[in-house]
Order: structure tokens, then sequence, then C-alpha cells
């Protein structure tokens, strides 16, 4: 399913301030070229000093909450760090800064450029975490594409497989649980809305992918309660035998629900021993 409007006017304004970032890094990144030309060599270590105090008046305003400023900042010393102590720093709060003031996608393109590009950095765990949290908040409702879910999963996922110590790990999981549960809801939908236009065995495929891929989600038991009456409308008998006493199973305490089937099916099925 193709994104809606919305999505590709994201992508567009990320482009464009992506282009726009890109212009301003280079046009500092030439003035401070410049400057350096024309203090000669000996200028280097007030220069190193420089850095450190924009560095951290960057990271005041940071600190301070106020990341429009503070990205404008960090935005400004980007191109001029590279290769030194601050490199690291500076990309990270400034991705930070796109995170905190709801800019998932440049947020998201700043740490993936610290993990394609620094992997020696001290923020590795926190960008990769966060990359993950970018995905989460660009999930959109269930009834919608879903990809930056699926997505987000995936990450979070990493995140738990590089870091399984980490204070984060139980925000990961939570998060998955939550991205789960919107993917079951989503197949739920679809096969309920095929059940409605009868086209009962594509119900069937999407109940089942719930049955078999989220049996941890709050959606199984409706995609089981699905199934069976799918199963019952194609006249597939010992198939809904099946699943009932697989609901069973699962929910003794709800067996009310599957009353009328249970008896609906053991019916059929006996009439069909009959005339064999």
């Amino acid at each position: 399913m193709p994104r809606g409007c919305g999505g590709h006017l994201k992508d567009l304004i990320f482009k464009m301030r992506r282009y726009l970032k890109l212009a301003l890094a280079l046009a500092s990144l030439t003035l401070c070229m410049a400057l350096l030309s024309a203090c000669g060599s000996s200028s280097s270590t007030k220069s190193e000093n420089t850095l450190k105090e924009n560095f951290i008046r960057a990271k005041a305003l940071y600190d301070k909450k106020d990341y429009t400023a503070a990205q404008l900042e960090f935005e400004k010393l980007t191109y001029i760090t590279r290769a030194t102590e601050l490199e690291g720093d500076v990309a990270f709060y400034e991705a930070q800064c796109y995170f905190f003031d709801e800019q998932y996608l440049l947020a998201l393109d700043g740490y993936q450029q610290i993990l394609r590009n620094l992997p020696n950095t001290p923020y590795l765990k926190d960008a990769t975490f966060q990359q993950a949290m970018c995905l989460f908040k660009l999930s959109p409702p269930y009834a919608l594409d879903q990809d930056y879910t699926k997505q987000a999963v995936q990450q979070f996922q990493t995140f738990i497989d590089y870091y399984p110590a980490s204070d984060s790990v139980k925000i990961a999981d939570a998060n998955i649980k939550t991205c789960r549960n919107k993917l079951a809801h989503k197949d739920v939908e679809n096969a309920e809305l095929y059940f409605k236009l009868r086209a009962y065995k594509a119900a069937t495929i999407y109940f089942t992918n719930v049955i078999e891929n989220y049996i941890d989600t709050d959606y199984f038991e409706a995609a089981l309660l699905g199934r069976i009456k799918t199963h019952v409308e194609r006249s597939r008998w010992a198939d809904a035998k099946t699943d009932i006493d697989f609901y069973k199973e699962k929910f003794p305490d709800k067996t009310a629900a599957i009353e009328g089937y249970k008896n609906t099916v053991a019916k059929n099925l006996r009439e069909a021993e009959l005339k064999k």
C-alpha cells in the first residue's frame, strides 16, 4: 500500500531541509577555511579553543531545551569539527535537537550517519536506540501503511540484541509490543473487511498471519475466532474443529464465545461421517 500524502510531504520537507543543511554547512566550512588560511598555522590552537567554546554555547542551549536555537549552532559546527574530538558530540546533539523538536526524519538521518560514519563513537548505543525511537515516532495509525512500524520493530530488536543489559531494554520491549499490536490490528481489520466482502479465503490468510506471528498481541483471540467463522463459512469442518479445540486450550474461561460454532461443526462432522 503506498504512503499517503502526509508521508510524501514529510519526505519532501526532509529532503529540502537536508539540502539546506548541506548548503549552510558548506558555507560555514568555506568561511572557516578562509579564516584559517588568513591567520596561518600559528592560530590552530586558538581555533580549537574557539570550536570548543562554540560547542559549549550550543550545548548550553540544548540543556535549556531551546532545541531550535541549539540545532542551528550545532549545524554551524558540523563540517568544521570533522576529524576532531568534537565530531561525535556535534553529530549526536544535532540529531537530538531534531528529535526533541519532533523532526524525526532529520533526526533519523543524523543517527544513521553516526552509525555509518562513526563506529567508534561513545554515542553508538544511544544512536542505535534513538534510531529506533525515530521510526517508532514516525509509525502512523494502524490503518495506514506500516513500513515505519515494521522497521521500528527490527531496530528495537537490534538494539536489544546488541545491548541486552541496557536500561533502555524495557522501553524497547514495550515499544515492540505496541508496534506488534498495531500490525496485528491492521491484519485483523483487513481480514474482517474481506470477510464482509465474502472473500473468505483472503480473510483466512490474514487471520492466519496473526495467529502464527502475533500470538503475544491483544488481537490473537480475535484472529482465532475470525478464522473459526471463516472455516464455518467455507464448510471446512475439520479445520474449524481444530481451531475450536485450540481456542478452548488457549481461552478455557471463554468457551461460551464458540459454543454456537462448536455445535454447528459437530453436527456437520457427524453428518459427513454418516455419508461415508
